[in-house]
């Protein structure tokens, strides 16, 4: 009888250590979160890249650059603009009442060079 309480144990997990992939502080972990270690033995991450200023202007300058194009919905047969698109006040209006549509569009760029 205790061969059948021993498998059902078993069987609900009861007994068994679990073995985990890695540990969070083993290199596999770094890029869950977002830094991965370099040659040099230095991880670099978003936050420490923005540390050294020609990657802060030039992630300024394009993020600032996109925020402030032209942005329009256009059907794909068409080529009509959708004023009608549920994105459309999302795109053109405020994405609410304290960040405009241009910084939206800044801090979606920004965060896409930066974190892919």
């Amino acid at each position: 009888m205790s061969s059948i309480t021993q498998r059902l144990a078993r069987l609900f997990g009861q007994g068994a250590t679990e073995q985990k992939a890695f540990t969070l502080t083993s290199p596999e972990a770094f890029g869950l979160f977002g830094g991965l270690p370099a040659r040099s033995g230095v991880t670099v991450t978003s936050s420490t890249a923005l540390r050294v200023p020609a990657v802060a202007a030039a992630v300024g300058l394009i993020s600032e650059a996109c925020g402030n194009l032209p942005f329009k919905l256009h059907d794909r047969d068409t080529r009509e603009p959708q004023k009608d698109h549920p994105a459309y006040e999302l795109i053109h209006g405020e994405a609410n009442p304290w960040t405009s549509t241009e910084e939206l569009r800044e801090h979606l760029t920004r965060d896409a060079l930066l974190t892919g």
